[in-house]
């Protein structure tokens, strides 16, 4: 059955349910995967239901993500060394002129890019797409969702900076997103938390991470009296103070079901 990456199964009361570890960006399609488990459960427990949402709340969540803007918008050139831009430039064998136009946005789309992830096969929409059929449930309140978006905001251009420098000490950026890359696809748990170390958002992990687990561990265990999916960001569910930590802490019985 598994062509998933990270899938566990959760038992409580007798009732069992699946959690996945979702990405936004895949270079696979997990669709018949998705669907096989889709067909076992009766709802879906998202992060954030999106379709839920009106047309003024989808609004002003692009909006806050726009007010992102400055900060991956700003040019690496502005945020390293002359010698460090010359390693990243070279690491991914970009012209002088590709160099002068990458922004800090520009080099996490690049990594996608170069390890052929498309945004069009995350699987947290496709299965979306299979849940409209199904009761949808969110694990996050919308105003929660956005402060996780003001988190980011506060990060300051020397915490970015200090983030793509690990990227280079640790032998270039491109090597560290073909690490990501191949331990989400094999599963890795423990080499994608080393990769999560390299990000800025690695900096931030009690706010970013670790107390969004308890409250989504929390109102996600309200809802396994009947079978579901949890479906959340792979980095939610797996180390320390994860979601199926709180879970398991908990009385669930959680089980890895492990890649094909």
């Amino acid at each position: 059955m598994n062509d998933l990456p990270f899938l566990w199964k959760l038992e409580k009361d007798g009732v069992t349910s699946y959690a996945i570890g979702t990405v936004h960006a895949y270079s696979e399609d997990c669709t018949d995967a998705l669907r096989e488990l889709s067909e076992r459960v009766e709802q879906f427990c998202f992060e954030l239901d999106l379709m839920s949402l009106s047309p003024e709340e989808q609004l002003g969540i692009m909006q806050k993500q726009q007010e992102l803007g400055a900060m991956p918008m700003k040019p690496i050139l502005d945020l390293l060394s002359p010698e460090e831009c010359e390693i990243y430039r070279k690491a991914y064998g970009l012209s002088e002129e590709e160099l002068e136009n990458l922004t800090y946005g520009g080099v996490l789309q690049k990594g996608l890019e170069n390890e052929g992830y498309d945004l069009t096969k995350g699987l947290d929409v496709t299965l979306m797409q299979l849940a409209q059929a199904k009761p949808r449930h969110s694990l996050e309140t919308l105003e929660e969702q956005l402060g996780v978006i003001e988190t980011i905001k506060d990060l300051t251009p020397e915490q970015h900076a200090q983030a793509l420098r690990k990227l280079i000490e640790s032998s270039g950026s491109a090597d560290n997103d073909k690490a990501l890359s191949d331990a989400y696809k094999n599963g890795d748990a423990e080499r994608l938390l080393d990769c999560l170390d390299m990000t800025a958002i690695g900096q931030v992990k009690e706010q970013f991470m670790y107390s969004r687990n308890r409250q989504m561990a929390a109102r996600a265990l309200k809802h396994l009296g009947k079978p579901s999916i949890i479906a959340t960001g792979t980095y939610h569910l797996i180390g320390e103070k994860s979601v199926l930590e709180y879970l398991r802490k908990e009385g669930v019985k959680i089980e890895r079901i492990q890649p094909k």
